[in-house]
C-alpha cells in the first residue's frame, strides 16, 4: 500500500472540518438551539406600519430592500409590510413576483393631482 493510500484511510473516520457538531440523532447542538431561541422576534406592529407609511410617502418607489434599510428591519418583515400597505391601498404594486415587490405610493385622497 502506498503512503498516499495510507493517508487517505486515516482521514476517513474524521469529521469534516468546519462542520457543525451534531448529536447522535442528527439534531443541532444545544448551544446552537439556545442561540436561536434568544433571537428577538419582531412582528408587524402599528408603530412600525406608521413608520413605513412615512418612508413610503417620501419615495418614488419602494422595494423590500429599500424599506428594510430605511427602517433597519429584516427583509422578511419589510416584505410583510409592503404586502400589507398594498392591501390597504397606500401603495400600488407595479411589478410583483414571488421574490420581489416593486410598489409606488398612491396619491393621498385629499391631494390635488396636477397643479
Amino acid at each position: 500500500m502506498s503512503s498516499e493510500a495510507k493517508g487517505q484511510s486515516s482521514r476517513r473516520g474524521q469529521a469534516r472540518q468546519g462542520a457543525a457538531p451534531a448529536t447522535a440523532k442528527g439534531r443541532a447542538a444545544p448551544a446552537r438551539q439556545a442561540a436561536r431561541a434568544a433571537a428577538p422576534v419582531i412582528e408587524v406592529t402599528p408603530e412600525l406600519i406608521n413608520r413605513a407609511r412615512r418612508e413610503v410617502s417620501k419615495a418614488r418607489y419602494m422595494t423590500p430592500f429599500r424599506l428594510s434599510q430605511a427602517l433597519s428591519i429584516n427583509m422578511s418583515i419589510a416584505r410583510k409590510l409592503l404586502k400589507r400597505l398594498v392591501a390597504e391601498g397606500v401603495l400600488r404594486a407595479v411589478a410583483k413576483n414571488r421574490r420581489l415587490i416593486v410598489a409606488v405610493p398612491l396619491p393621498a385622497e385629499g391631494a390635488k393631482e396636477g397643479s
